[in-house]
């Protein structure tokens, strides 16, 4: 089954990506040209962060947790330059962070890649109290989507050149993985898949890059149950939004695509929508900074 994501915003971003619905806003980053933009009925507001910025991830305490070139930074946009707090990789200048979201219980889970994105040379981690950068998983190419179930007891993941979803064993209590097994492998000519996020049912929402799609999985079965195509190759990510959550907010990349490319797909790098019939989402768990971060 095929739906087809209508055109949302003109953002017109080199690389779109990590779009998280937050205070009644859909926000994401535009990584190549260092920017979080907030995109509400009104207003399309863009905040420089002054360097690559991977994802961004809002925190309890109203600001937001930043991942950049050089580090994990919090930040207030419009209210002066992102303050970097920790960088676990101090040694791989040209690695930076990628995608990154919060458990349900708060604990950051924020992954990185090498610019070149051809080598293992990146990792998963979780940010323990203690600023203590804990590695979860090593070596990784491009960390990528991460989901949790609303049963609480799986966490999903991608490393995008594997061309495979991994659920692990989530403890609640630890925010330790264990376990792992395929969920899904995905054929080349399918695209790569990218950033992901879930449904109250379970199923997973994977942005295929490369492959002009969202592909909507029951990981259980481990079966593709819907295509929602998206007019531009590269589709980045996505998440649920809107009052009900109950609209899949799609981003895109130019990045990557030759000039014939761009003539046949000029939204690209633009933000897609979908209504799924019976589907809603889950709120973004904001990352806890009591006792955590400074």
């Amino acid at each position: 089954m095929t739906l087809r994501a209508e055109h949302h915003a003109a953002t017109g971003c080199i690389l779109g990506e990590g779009p998280v619905w937050h205070d009644g806003a859909l926000w994401l980053v535009d990584i190549e040209r260092h920017t979080l933009n907030r995109l509400d009925a009104d207003d399309h507001a863009s905040f420089d962060a002054g360097q690559r910025i991977g994802f961004a991830a809002p925190t309890d305490a109203g600001d937001w947790i930043v991942g950049l070139q050089s580090g994990l930074a919090r930040w207030s946009p419009g209210r002066g330059a992102p303050s970097i707090f920790l960088d676990p990789e101090p040694d791989k200048p040209t690695n930076r962070f990628n995608d990154a979201k919060a458990d349900p219980a708060g604990r950051l889970y924020a992954g990185t890649l090498e610019l070149a994105c051809k080598e293992p040379l990146a990792a998963l981690y979780r940010i323990d109290p203690g600023l203590k950068a804990t590695v979860l998983l090593e070596p990784v190419t491009i960390s990528n989507g991460l989901a949790w179930d609303a049963t609480g007891n799986a966490m999903y993941y991608t490393d995008t050149p594997t061309q495979r979803i991994t659920r692990f064993d989530w403890d609640p209590e630890t925010g330790d993985i264990r376990n792992p097994t395929t969920v899904i492998r995905f054929d080349e000519t399918q695209g790569s898949p990218d950033g992901m996020t879930i449904d109250r049912k379970g199923n997973l929402y994977t942005a295929m890059w490369g492959g002009a799609a969202v592909l909507v999985i029951d990981p259980t079965a481990g079966a593709i149950l819907e295509t929602i195509a998206v007019d531009a190759p590269h589709v980045t990510s996505c998440t649920f939004g809107g009052p009900d959550l109950a609209t899949l907010f799609i981003t895109t990349a130019r990045a990557g695509l030759t000039r014939e490319q761009l003539e046949a797909h000029p939204q690209s790098g633009d933000v897609f929508a979908a209504k799924l019939s019976g589907a809603e989402g889950l709120p973004v768990s904001p990352v806890r900074t009591a006792g955590v971060l400074p």
